[in-house]
């Protein structure tokens, strides 16, 4: 007799077997379970699993506790709003160091985006 793991197991390995050899008729279910069961993905329920996942991950909880701590610096006037550092545009909080979360860099978008992924140096875009 099998145990409930070696079951589970064949039963995965059988559906990855079938979405492989059937990747069109895998979408067009999928696509017509979500339409079926949409009411579940609005419901409150569903909105607070995925809230309860996110902050079982300590990183985020740590990352998000940094980002309430800079905005309420702003909001309570500790620290100015400033125009972006390098293009001087209207400017985001972005922490380069969660650790300090009052060492607020000033960037747009933009040259956050460029500065993240190292692209091109951004001293003015268009």
């Amino acid at each position: 007799m099998q145990t409930p793991e070696e079951i589970i197991e064949r039963q995965k390995a059988r559906s990855k077997a079938w979405r492989e050899k059937n990747p069109c008729r895998k979408k067009e279910y999928a696509k017509q379970w979500s339409e079926r069961n949409a009411d579940y993905y609005k419901s409150i329920p569903y909105k607070l699993a995925r809230r309860k996942s996110y902050w079982k991950n300590k990183e985020a909880r740590f990352k998000a506790r940094a980002r309430r701590k800079a905005d309420y610096a702003v909001v309570s006037g500790k620290i100015k709003k400033e125009p972006c550092e390098v293009c001087k545009s209207k400017a985001q909080i972005h922490l380069m160091d969660f650790n300090k979360p009052f060492e607020i860099t000033w960037m747009c978008q933009e040259c956050f985006y460029n500065l993240k992924y190292k692209r091109v140096s951004c001293e003015a875009h268009p």
